[in-house]
Formats: C-alpha cells, sequence, structure tokens
C-alpha cells in the first residue's frame, strides 16, 4: 500500500502525555498531562517491521519527545540496531537545555525538529500558559539543530488576543534573524474543551 505514497512515511507514537498546560492546546484533554510510554522494544519491533515494509521516514508523534523519559534508550537502540530510517520529532523548547539528546538525535537519524515557538513575546505566551516558552532561547534551539545538521522547523500562532499587527512584524522579524531551516504559522482556532474556547465564549 505504501507504493501509492510519494513519501513511503509511518507515524509511531512511543510516548504520550504533555507537562504542560498550555490554554490553547487540546492535546493534554485527549493524552493527558502524565507522560507514559510503550517498552522500547516494542518500537523497535515496529521501526524493523518498517523498514521491511518499504518505510523511509518515520515520524516520531510523540508531543514532547525530549519529555520522554526513555528517549535516550530508544535512540541509543536505534543507533545500535543500525535501521538507517530518517525521522523527525516534535520537541518543546526547553530542548535548548539538553544538548546530548540534540547531538544523540543526530547520531540516529534526525532530519528535523519541530519546535512550537508560537510567539516571540514573553507576555503573549504568559497569557497563554505557555511560560515554559523563553524567547530568549529560541537562537540557541537554532544552534544546536544546526550544529548537528537537523532543521529547526519553528511553529508560530498568529492571532493571540494580545497580537497586533506591529507585535506580529516584530515576531517575523526575529524569526529572520535566527534563521530557522523552516517556519509554518497557525491561525489561533479556540478548540472546544480546552480553556481557550471557554474564555472566548465567555467574552
Amino acid at each position: 500500500d505504501l507504493e501509492r505514497y510519494v513519501i513511503p512515511m509511518l507515524g509511531l507514537y512511543p510516548a504520550r502525555g504533555c507537562p504542560f498546560v498550555c490554554n490553547f492546546c487540546s492535546v493534554t484533554k485527549i493524552a493527558g498531562r502524565k507522560i507514559r510510554s510503550q517498552s522500547v522494544e516494542t518500537t523497535i519491533a515496529s521501526l524493523r517491521a518498517a523498514k521491511a515494509a518499504g518505510v523511509r521516514t518515520i515520524m516520531f508523534t510523540s508531543d514532547n519527545f525530549n519529555k520522554y523519559p526513555d528517549a535516550t534508550a530508544l535512540l541509543t537502540a536505534i543507533v545500535d540496531e543500525k535501521l538507517n530510517l530518517e525521522f523527525f520529532v516534535q520537541c518543546d523548547t526547553q530542548i535548548a537545555r539538553q544538548p546530548e539528546l540534540v547531538e544523540l538525535l543526530a547520531r540516529a537519524g534526525c532530519f528535523q525538529m519541530f519546535v512550537g515557538v508560537e510567539s516571540s513575546d514573553r507576555q503573549t505566551l504568559l497569557a497563554a500558559r505557555k511560560g515554559q516558552n523563553r524567547p530568549a532561547t529560541y537562537h540557541e534551539i537554532v544552534r544546536l539543530c544546526r550544529e548537528h545538521y537537523i532543521g529547526a522547523h519553528f511553529s508560530n500562532i498568529i492571532g493571540f488576543p494580545q497580537d497586533t499587527e506591529r507585535s506580529i512584524h516584530d515576531h517575523l522579524a526575529e524569526l529572520r534573524a535566527m534563521g530557522p531551516s523552516c517556519a509554518s504559522f497557525y491561525i489561533l482556532c479556540p478548540i472546544p474543551g480546552t480553556e481557550q474556547y471557554d474564555e472566548f465564549l465567555a467574552e
């Protein structure tokens, strides 16, 4: 069946859950805040089967790969198995303080890291209850990824209540100065079940 697709890619979910409380996000409503995972052996078995089936690219869909307790064990196993499968991961901005993990990601075959930076304005982030993001560290993520030949994909949200045309242009200017490999932009959408939806409805 994979022959029908331009890129034979498979999504794998080694761990689920997110410890953060961003008011616009549905992840914790669906997967909870406690991070729990399947065994490393189960994930490796899935990767072996994927490679045997002709898969060439893996998307690890865990929302915070760098918060996954067995990330180091899994990446080490991937290196030891010599699977030679390229993959990309999603990490939170605190990856800036985990240079050893970035280096191991690169050795294991990671080609891109998706990071939800959302905004360069600290007050906007605090209002969205995304206080774990500190814009002063964004450039370090780009630097680490560049050092290890991993593409830094910065995800951004436009339309926070605090946003103005000027603040959005300022954010774009900062992104250009930092130079991540890729940037994607999403318009804020209040999702039913999230705190933000209730706040928007009340207002």
